[in-house]
């Protein structure tokens, strides 16, 4: 396989997509193949007199041709849909982005008497950033046309938009994603990232006002409902999330704090949840199947759900710990049983075959000869002799 091709196809989807997140077996790959520690995108646009499509295209071509040939690490490109260009840089913590873009725009407004505008994004270490990194790059580019910040803009905690430009709440669907994995497996430090993201973007950059920031909360607690706060208990945090957004939408910073916890101590109880149910005794299944094995509807997934476990988790312990499937296990009870009543009891075969959880006294049969090498008449006629 070509692994080029395969990586450029990634980047391609990261690139031309808002909501795109890779799947683990991508992350894995991307995680291979980028050798570096931490990754920038740059965003870039020309303004030129020269105003042919072709002359301003031809000429931003140039620029990735030049980055990539004299960019020690590796350079991606991708010119999206309205013509702003994308680079993006995987480098080591020693890379000036800042400075190698402004060594590109003084070589091509020298040579080429034209001028570019740039935005940088933060520096990331982690894919899962990509997503925030292409988004500050756009944003940093288009703040660069403004008279009030230079033709190269980086994106920091210190920029700030004016009341005059301000706009709602930042609350990406790649955001709840994240937020929405992090919480589920919970991946405390992920849980962190994402909410100082949030935080910075929302707060010192945005400044949201209060009715964006009831917006943004709303837009959270949806994330957090997916999680099922009803069966695993953790509605009260959420109530208490709902109160604290009331008092606190003119603190937005005490907000955050509260989101926070919010999000850990949900994240703890699903994970306290996830141990109690791999602890579960398999004798509770069991006593479940003694207490069951009558009714037919009894399988795999009915009692799973009843003990709030996966088919694939109860199918692998149960076959662990007895030996053999549940299924198996099921027969043998009902099979058990049915020898029970042809012993002690008069009932028919029809009656038996009810009374131990078959839907028909063929099906019956058919499951007693297979385990017991005899019909159930033959079993009665020798054992009551």
């Amino acid at each position: 396989m070509d692994y080029n091709i395969l990586i450029n196809g990634i980047i391609h989807q990261l690139f031309i997509q808002n909501t795109y997140m890779p799947d683990d077996d991508t992350l894995t790959i991307l995680n291979k193949y980028f050798n570096n520690t931490s990754f920038t995108i740059t965003a870039f646009r020309l303004t030129s007199d020269n105003d042919s499509d072709n002359y301003q295209r031809e000429l931003s071509n140039l620029i990735p041709k030049y980055a990539k040939k004299h960019c020690s690490y590796p350079v991606w490109f991708y010119r999206t849909e309205d013509y702003n260009n994308l680079l993006l840089f995987n480098h080591n913590n020693d890379f000036n982005v800042e400075k190698y873009i402004n060594e590109i725009n003084v070589y091509f407004t020298d040579r080429h008497k034209c001028s570019f505008h740039w935005g940088i994004s933060r520096t990331c270490h982690t894919l899962s950033e990509f997503i925030f990194a292409k988004k500050e790059a756009l944003t940093c580019l288009e703040k660069s046309f403004s008279i009030k910040y230079p033709d190269i803009v980086s994106y920091n905690s210190s920029m700030t938009f004016s009341s005059a430009d301000t706009f709602g709440f930042y609350y990406p669907e790649a955001a709840a994603a994240i937020l929405y994995k992090a919480v589920k497996y919970n991946d405390q430090s992920v849980i962190d990232y994402i909410l100082k993201n949030l935080s910075d973007e929302n707060l010192v950059i945005r400044a949201i006002n209060p009715t964006e920031m009831l917006k943004l909360h709303n837009a959270v607690t949806n994330t957090l409902m997916q999680l099922n706060p009803a069966k695993y208990n953790f509605s009260d945090n959420l109530l208490q999330l709902n109160l604290h957004i009331i008092s606190a939408q003119k603190d937005p910073e005490l907000y955050f704090n509260y989101l926070s916890a919010a999000c850990h101590e949900i994240a703890d109880k699903l994970n306290c949840n996830r141990s109690m149910r791999k602890k579960l005794p398999i004798q509770d299944i069991q006593n479940y199947i003694l207490s069951n094995y009558n009714n037919a509807n009894l399988n795999l997934a009915g009692t799973a759900r009843s003990f709030n476990v996966s088919e694939g988790y109860l199918s692998s312990a149960f076959k662990e710990t007895m030996g053999i499937c549940f299924a198996e296990y099921l027969e043998n009870i009902r099979i058990e049983k049915s020898c029970e009543l042809l012993r002690s009891s008069s009932a028919t075969i029809v009656d038996i075959a009810e009374k131990t959880g078959y839907n028909s006294v063929y099906s019956f049969r058919r499951a007693f000869k297979r385990l017991m090498h005899i019909s159930p008449s033959d079993y009665r006629t020798r054992t009551t002799a």
